[in-house]
């Protein structure tokens, strides 16, 4: 455990000792966070030498930046195996661009398309990407429709999301340019797609259905988040789905990665493996 996660659960067991303290630990990593976001203006975690990840603080995305540094650790580092140096790579909720920041040196003859609606975190993921010339950052949702859709801006931007989740605090709503990835691919004319990411806080059955072509058509490695408590929707549905189309079925848990049995949201990061690539990558 690093120095700061150290001083973090010690100072949470000194809080909590004291009397009338009754809040959960996410209360107290709120109030952490929010003070810390007051203190240090431009927070920043280094990928390498030259590629820093600038960050809000006060967000589920940034306490993990900061006391553990990295976000969703296992998944990012597993999925390397599946980038090559001209893959193309759809990042759907990229959110500041962890994944595409990490992955884009790795396809640097490829492409990298990150999608995210959020205004305020778009303007870090622009800034992240800046130097990354095979990253485009495009300020839209994907979705299974095209057209204008509603967006609730959470405070927490890890919970921003096309539909209320319940989670966090929404602190705008408004419209924001829908998409579907079968459109994208259409428009831009793209020939490949070989790496899939999807963490779109419950719509990621939506995103599955308007992708559904362009998944049959180059079979790519799927990376996608799915919460039941943000959904509000069976799991197996879009679970089953993907398996019937020819995709082998995994979650990571504790940091390991599992064959799937059955879902349970605190295991939320499955990877869907093409039939044709399994037992080709280890």
């Amino acid at each position: 455990m690093n120095f700061r996660l150290s001083l973090f659960n010690l100072a949470f067991r000194a809080w909590r000792s004291l009397p009338g303290v009754s809040a959960s630990k996410n209360d107290f990593k709120r109030k952490v966070t929010g003070i810390l976001s007051r203190l240090i203006r431009r927070p920043m975690v280094a990928i390498d030498d030259q590629l820093f990840l600038r960050y809000e603080l006060n967000s589920t995305i940034g306490f993990q930046l900061f006391f553990h540094g990295a976000f969703e650790f296992e998944p990012l580092q597993y999925c390397r195996r599946f980038i090559g140096e001209g893959s193309v790579v759809l990042d759907v909720g990229a959110n500041i661009g962890v994944y595409a920041c990490h992955y884009a040196p790795m396809c640097r003859s490829g492409l990298v398309l990150a999608f995210e609606p959020g205004k305020r975190v778009f303007n870090l993921l622009v800034k992240n990407v800046a130097s990354l010339p095979n990253v485009i950052p495009l300020n839209i949702a994907l979705s299974n429709q095209s057209g204008l859709l509603s967006f609730y801006e959470n405070i927490d931007s890890a919970y921003s999301s096309l539909q209320q989740t319940g989670r966090g605090v929404v602190q705008t709503e408004r419209k924001v340019l829908g998409c579907t990835v079968d459109d994208i691919i259409l428009t831009l004319r793209l020939d490949r797609l070989d790496f899939l990411k999807i963490d779109v806080e419950g719509l990621e059955a939506e995103v599955v259905e308007g992708a559904s072509e362009s998944i049959k058509r180059f079979r790519p490695v799927i990376l996608c988040e799915i919460c039941e408590r943000n959904s509000k929707k069976d799991s197996k549905v879009l679970v089953n789905y993907l398996i019937e189309i020819g995709y082998i079925a995994f979650v990571f848990q504790h940091g390991k990665l599992v064959s799937f049995v059955e879902h349970s949201d605190d295991s939320q990061d499955y990877l869907f493996i093409p039939k044709r690539s399994y037992g080709a990558e280890d």
